[in-house]
């Protein structure tokens, strides 16, 4: 099935490949998750949850196993569009501002685009002035999104549920028992991250890029990973045979950013 990112979409025969060279997998399902439009939309939370489930199954992964569902960003999105709101007086962004954000990050694209829809509609979605919106007034939508996903999931019966996302995100929907696990993103700059990471609640925790001395990919470049710290334990990750429980830590080549 296709998903918004298909090179990262995971198909049965890489599912299988994966676990027959001895290693285990960790589901998160994504499409659109960063985008605050998803999460506006009250009919995606099990629109999401049924084709995760879908997802799951066609790959064989096991029951008793976890999905987790991405947060990603959509709180920071808002940050940055309430900012433009004050940076452009509520006006759209002018050519010369948007090439310098593009110039300086391609991905402040989709943020640019989010604005734009912003400014016309804030008060109708979030019942107030752009400037008194807060990252904080996503977590109502974020809340029904995974009540949808509890409800779906929880009638399957099959799979345990996690959120990634930043640590106000963790932090609130673990809080309303709507999550088991916790993937912290790696952008320590997004709200409430280094305060949850610090707590020491989270389950695993995203590492920035890192480059692998003498580990390279098909022999041609020095490889670049996404590590994550575990903390060991039940993360729901799982095999052809069922749950996994991996040891924590990181690779010996590569040290934690954090």
């Amino acid at each position: 099935v296709d998903e918004e990112t298909t090179c990262k979409s995971l198909w049965p025969a890489e599912s299988d490949a994966i676990i027959k060279a001895g290693f285990s997998i960790l589901t998160i399902f994504q499409h659109e998750n960063s985008d605050p439009e998803t999460f506006l939309d009250k009919s995606r939370g099990a629109k999401d949850a049924r084709e995760a489930i879908k997802l799951a199954a066609a790959n064989g992964q096991p029951a008793g196993s976890a999905i987790y569902f991405a947060v990603d960003g959509v709180d920071q999105t808002i940050k940055d569009s309430v900012f433009e709101w004050r940076v452009n007086k509520g006006q759209v962004v002018q050519p010369a501002r948007k090439k310098r954000l593009l110039k300086a990050d391609p991905s402040f694209r989709k943020h640019i685009k989010f604005y734009e829809r912003f400014r016309l509609y804030h008060k109708a979605k979030f019942g107030k002035h752009a400037e008194a919106v807060s990252h904080r007034d996503m977590l109502p939508f974020v809340d029904h999104y995974f009540r949808e996903v509890n409800r779906v999931l929880k009638a399957d019966g099959r799979y345990r549920i996690g959120v990634y996302g930043s640590g106000m995100v963790c932090s609130y929907v673990r809080g309303k028992n709507l999550a088991e696990f916790c993937w912290l993103a790696m952008s320590t700059g997004w709200p409430g991250t280094k305060e949850y990471f610090a707590g020491g609640k989270w389950n695993l925790v995203q590492q920035h890029s890192t480059f692998c001395k003498n580990w390279q990919f098909n022999g041609r470049e020095t490889a670049r990973f996404d590590f994550n710290r575990m903390k060991g334990g039940d993360i729901g990750q799982w095999s052809k045979k069922g749950k996994v429980t991996p040891a924590p830590g990181l690779p010996a080549k590569c040290k934690p950013s954090w």
